[in-house]
């Protein structure tokens, strides 16, 4: 697991990443910073939305937050109270549908 984010923004967009790959490689030729072996402590929302991602005691602010913790992911977001279908089985899948397709990257 890594934390990737852009220093020279003000506020950052930060991603977690299961490993390296194509989607990693975009996002460093765009500018992103990747942490590898950071520990992700905690969300914080304001507003119902992620503003910032906790390392320990290091607070990072945040337009966006990508979780992609597979089966740990339920544990990371309880604490916002967001429940997702998640269990660890072998083999999993979750489709989220895009609300605004104007805000996705992708």
């Amino acid at each position: 697991m890594g934390i990737a984010h852009r220093a020279a923004e003000a506020r950052a967009g930060v991603v977690l990443l299961a490993g390296p790959g194509a989607v990693r490689r975009t996002l460093e030729l765009s500018g992103v910073t990747m942490r590898f072996g950071s520990e992700v402590s905690a969300l914080e929302a304001e507003g119902g939305r992620v503003v910032a991602v906790r390392l320990g005691a290091e607070r990072i602010a945040v337009d966006a937050c990508v979780v992609a913790l597979g089966s740990r992911s339920p544990s990371l977001l309880a604490p916002l109270r967001i429940a997702v279908p998640v269990y660890p089985v072998k083999g999993y899948s979750l489709t989220i549908p895009v609300r605004d397709e104007t805000r996705s990257a992708w």
